[in-house]
Formats: C-alpha cells, structure tokens, sequence
C-alpha cells in the first residue's frame, strides 16, 4: 500500500480513502453499493496502486448474495467480482497473496473461496475445513491460516502451488517447483511438499524421486510401490520427511527392534526433484536449509551423515549376507528331504548338515534369528545388526559430530560384520563349492545362492 494511502469501511455502507495520511477524505462507495451494507473488509494490494478488493456482508437486510468489489483506480470506478459464489454464502473476509498479485481468499458464512484471476471467478477451497464461517486469513509466508468461528484455526500449508496453477493448469504434466525444506529435529517438521499435476490418468507407472548434488536417490515414489503414488488426473501432493529409506527387512526373519533405524536425515544442500510419468521426465529445483535455531557446523553435519551413512551401509550388507544363508538353509532343507534315505547320499547329506550348522552359525551373529516377535528381542540377546541400526540411529539422533566413542564402537562392529561376511564368502568358495561337485557326480541340482544386489 503506498503511504499515506487508507482505506475506511463503515457498518452502513460506505467507503472512505485518503492518499495524503488523513488530511482529506474521499467518499469512493461504489453506486451498486448494497444500502446499510455493512462493509466487512477491504484489502488494498500491495502490488498494484490504487487497487483494492472490498467484502460486505448484508444479510442482516435478508440479503445473502456474496458482494465483492474491486477497484483498480483508486475507487473511481468499481466492479463487482463474485462469479462462483452464490448465496447463502454472504462474504467476511477477504484477502490478496503477497507473491501473487491474482491469487485471492475469500471468506464466506458458509466456507473458504479461491480466485486466480484478481476476483473475475471463484471456486472452492473448502478440502477437509468444516463448514462454517470463515472471518479472517493471514498469509504467514507459504502457508494460509484461516480463522473460523467457532471451528478453531486451521492452516493450509504450502501454497505455492496455487501461485503455480495457471503455468499447471495449461499442461498435460506439471511438476511444481517446491518451496525451500527446513531440516530441523525439533518438533514436527513438515519436511519437503513435492506437488504435481496430471491433466489426465498416464499409461504406465509414475515415479516421484529426490536425488542429490551427486546423484544419489534420496526417496522413491511410486504408484506401483508400496507408497502408492496417485495418478488419478488432478493435482497431487506428498512428503518427503528428509530422511532417506532403511535397508529391507531380512526375509524370513527378525530383524531388528522396530524403534530404528528411522532413516537417515538428508544434508543441507541442494536436490533435484524427479517426476517421470510415461517415459518422460520433469525436474524442479529443491534447497534444504538447516534449522535456523542450529549453530552445529556444515562440517559437523557432514561427519555425522558419512558415518550414519556407512552404518546405515552396514545394516544393508547384514540384511543381505543373511538373506543368501537363509535362502542356502531352505533350499538344503528341501534336499535332505528330498535325499533322506537314500543310501548313496550319506556323504552328501553328512557334508550338507555340516554345510547347514556353519552357515547357522554365522546368521545368528548377523542377527537374532531365534527372535520372531520385537516382543522376543527381550529374552535374547542382541545380535550384530541390531547393534549396528542402534549406533546408527544415535549417530544420527541429533546434530553434531560424532563423537570418539561412537567411532570406536562403527570401528569395532563393521570389524566384525566383515569378518562374518568373510566366513560366509570363503563358505561358499570351499564347503558349497564342494559339496555341489559331489552332487554334480551324483547328477543332483546343484545348490544355488543368489548374488547380493548392487
């Protein structure tokens, strides 16, 4: 608003302006003025001078229609802009984006309107509100808070899309650009909002990633993964919580206690947003920042991600090694019972049960196989990947470097993960290795164990 520049509403009808700080006013009621109308806000932009939107509310003269005006030369000439909105839904509020000099809020008796187009047409915005009457907005930097009355205060996050509409609304795909991420521990951050819009339903699978500064695939969507990813034609939204994914569950088995690891917590720094719907590819810039309030050093951040990072690593190899015995375990099940008996099988069964008691021998370092509930964790003791998810998760509990101890402890325990994932390898190299000689002599299918995944 430019200074000295007010605007006065009165509860019978009228409106004032002043251009000079009050030392002379101007009676700019528009003629269609509705007669005691009670003039319930004006909002004058801030972007464009001399222009400024009115809401009056006459349903105390049994009028119920909507009434918004807008002036763009300083209330010389009015229009009244109300297309979209139809009694009984009488107007309390109204309001102007900062960013966005076409984007408008409205508040009704009976709920919530939008306009992208200064006022010229409205539409709902209801979503989850109650119906009720809306009295007052504030547009705290991308989030719309709302004040109802008597249904408490609600708050939409993240806006921006809807100042992205009119680029969205004119493709058949949209990825919309998302607002800054604040990393933060405390409380309940919101994370990253990654919106998109489909014009209409895609062929083939949608992918949403997040990838970093050097490539790395922070998050996956999916709408064909367990994450369900909507593909329905309209605009969608999901959140990324800046953490990245845990390794898979062992298959089969107990893994770990259900209280970690969460997932490491993605660095401050630049990402790039991925949507790929039908074979094409659509980007947007992503920043995460760190918490304002944190005076812990990039450099800290840094130590404390790497070390987190080669844990988390860790876990994975653990699940995977454990994966390949428990696969190698079920197929020799399946061949003793297939060759018990047998009496020409005595040495390839005697070399298959002790094949089978030193593969068991290393799972159960690798984790507490005999657990088969969180619940049982208790009455066994804790096994090598639990510990390591464990250290991970305090590792990455909070920020600051890690400390000499916990450095020590990824010391001691990748030591031992590697000497076990050894044992494994140099099983497969001899004992598997000949065992599946004696079965070719015998014209027996071999024992296969999958490789580890890259």
């Amino acid at each position: 608003v430019q200074a000295g520049q007010m605007w006065i509403g009165t509860d019978d009808g009228l409106i004032q302006l002043t251009r000079d700080g009050g030392k002379t006013w101007h009676n700019v009621t528009p003629s269609a003025m509705p007669a005691w109308g009670r003039v319930s806000m004006i909002a004058a932009s801030d972007n464009n001078a001399g222009t400024a939107w009115v809401a009056v509310d006459n349903h105390e003269n049994n009028d119920w229609q909507p009434w918004i005006f807008r002036t763009r030369d300083y209330g010389k000439t009015w229009t009244r802009v109300n297309a979209g909105i139809s009694a009984p839904a009488y107007l309390h509020a109204i309001r102007q984006d900062p960013k966005d000099s076409n984007l408008l809020f409205a508040g009704t008796e009976t709920g919530l309107y939008v306009s992208f187009d200064a006022g010229d047409h409205w539409q709902s915005l209801q979503l989850n509100l109650p119906t009720s009457s809306m009295r007052d907005f504030a547009i705290h930097g991308n989030d719309l808070i709302v004040a109802t009355h008597g249904r408490a205060v609600w708050s939409l996050d993240d806006i921006t899309p809807l100042r992205q509409l009119a680029q969205a609304s004119a493709a058949d795909v949209y990825l919309f650009r998302p607002e800054t991420a604040i990393r933060s521990r405390l409380g309940d951050p919101t994370g990253a909002t990654l919106s998109y819009f489909l014009k209409t339903g895609p062929s083939g699978p949608v992918t949403l990633a997040v990838v970093d500064a050097e490539g790395k695939t922070g998050v996956q969507f999916s709408s064909t993964g367990k994450d369900k990813l909507d593909i329905a034609p309209g605009m969608h939204r999901v959140n990324w919580n800046l953490r990245y994914p845990v390794p898979p569950d062992i298959q089969g088995g107990s893994a770990y206690d259900e209280r970690y690891p969460r997932g490491i917590m993605a660095l401050p720094g630049k990402y790039t947003v991925r949507l790929t719907v039908d074979g094409k590819t659509y980007t947007q810039p992503l920043t995460v920042v760190n918490d304002p309030r944190s005076k812990v050093p990039q450099a800290d951040l840094v130590a404390e991600y790497k070390l987190a990072a080669t844990l988390m690593d860790a876990v994975a190899r653990d699940h995977q090694t454990a994966d390949q015995i428990l696969q190698l375990r079920a197929e020799l099940k399946q061949l003793w019972e297939r060759l018990a008996g047998d009496p020409n099988a005595k040495a390839i069964l005697a070399a298959m049960a002790d094949l089978d008691h030193k593969a068991s021998v290393i799972e159960n370092v690798l984790y507490q196989s005999h657990a088969k509930t969180n619940e049982e964790l208790l009455n066994f003791p804790t096994e090598l990947n639990s510990k390591i998810a464990y250290l991970e998760d305090e590792v990455d509990f909070g920020d600051g470097a890690p400390t000499a101890q916990f450095q020590e402890m990824a010391r001691r325990y990748l030591g031992r993960l590697n000497q076990q994932i050894g044992l494994w390898q140099a099983l497969q190299k001899n004992e598997l290795a000949a065992l599946n000689r004696q079965m070719e002599q015998q014209h027996i299918p071999v024992v296969y164990v999958a490789p580890v995944p890259n």
